[in-house]
C-alpha cells in the first residue's frame, strides 16, 4: 500500500446511510478507482468511509521513531474508544513493514519490535491490519501469536503476497484494495464484536475463508488469538 502511517476506523453510520446488501462478496462491481501514485491511504480511508460508515482518524508517520511516538504516546481511549481496527499502511516485505521501500533508508520495522512499541491498551481487543505486501509471509503461528500477547489484540490480518499492487493499472485498484474494501465493510455489516471471542469466531474464520477463495492472489492470512493451532 503506498502511503505511509497508522488510521483507527470507529464504526459510525452517518447520517443518510442506508447500509448495504447483507453479503458483500457477491455485490456486482464496486464501481471504485484508487489513484495510482497517491502518495497517502486518505483515498482508500475515504471509501471505507463511505461504503462502510466508519470515520477514522489518520496518522501520517515519516520515519519510524515517528510512528513509535504515536504508537506509544497515543491512548486510543483518547483518540476514538469505539474504535474497532488499527490499520497500518506501508510498503512490507516478510515479516517488516517499510516507511519508503528503500532498504537504504534503514526504515525498516519488524513485527515483534512494533508490538513492542505498541502503548499497552492501543490495540487491545482490536484487529491489527497490515496493508503492505508480504508482512505476514513466512511468519509462523507461534510469531503472530506473540504479537496478539503482546498488544492484547483480537486478531491480526495481512498479506503474505505482492496483493496485486505490481499488476494494478490506472483503470482498476489494486486486488488489495478491493479485498479491504470488502473486508472492513463485511466487519461492519456484520457487527462483529471483536472484544468478543465467540462472535470473532464466528465470523472472522468464515470471512477469511471466502476473501481467499475469491483473492486467491493477494495471500491474506488472518490469525486471532482464539485460533488454536
Amino acid at each position: 500500500m503506498d502511503g505511509r502511517g497508522w488510521s483507527l476506523f470507529e464504526h459510525a453510520q452517518p447520517e443518510g446511510w442506508s447500509g448495504h446488501a447483507k453479503d458483500p462478496l457477491h455485490r456486482g462491481g464496486l464501481g471504485l478507482r484508487l489513484r495510482l501514485g497517491e502518495p497517502s491511504v486518505e483515498p482508500l480511508l475515504q471509501m471505507v468511509q463511505s461504503i462502510a460508515g466508519w470515520r477514522y482518524i489518520h496518522r501520517n508517520s515519516a520515519t519510524p521513531s515517528e510512528m513509535r511516538y504515536w504508537l506509544k504516546t497515543e491512548s486510543c481511549a483518547d483518540v476514538c474508544e469505539d474504535c474497532k481496527i488499527l490499520y497500518i499502511a506501508s510498503h512490507g516485505d516478510p515479516g517488516t513493514i517499510s516507511l519508503s521501500n528503500r532498504p537504504e533508508f534503514g526504515d525498516a520495522i519488524g513485527i515483534q519490535a512494533l508490538s513492542e512499541s505498541i502503548d499497552e491498551g492501543f490495540a487491545k481487543d482490536r484487529l491489527v491490519h497490515f496493508s503492505g505486501c508480504k508482512v505476514l509471509k513466512g511468519l509462523s503461528n507461534d510469531d503472530i501469536k506473540k504479537f496478539l500477547k503482546s498488544t492484547g489484540a483480537s486478531a491480526v490480518s495481512g498479506f503474505a503476497k505482492d496483493a496485486g499492487w505490481a499488476s494494478a493499472n490506472k483503470r482498476a485498484i489494486p486486488l488489495s484494495v478491493a479485498l479491504e474494501l470488502i473486508y472492513f465493510s463485511s466487519i461492519c455489516e456484520q457487527d462483529v464484536k471483536l472484544h468478543h471471542h465467540r462472535s470473532v469466531q464466528v465470523h472472522l474464520p468464515r470471512l477469511a475463508t471466502r476473501l481467499r477463495k475469491r483473492f486467491p492472489d493477494c495471500g491474506f492470512r488472518l490469525r486471532s488469538r482464539w485460533d488454536k493451532d
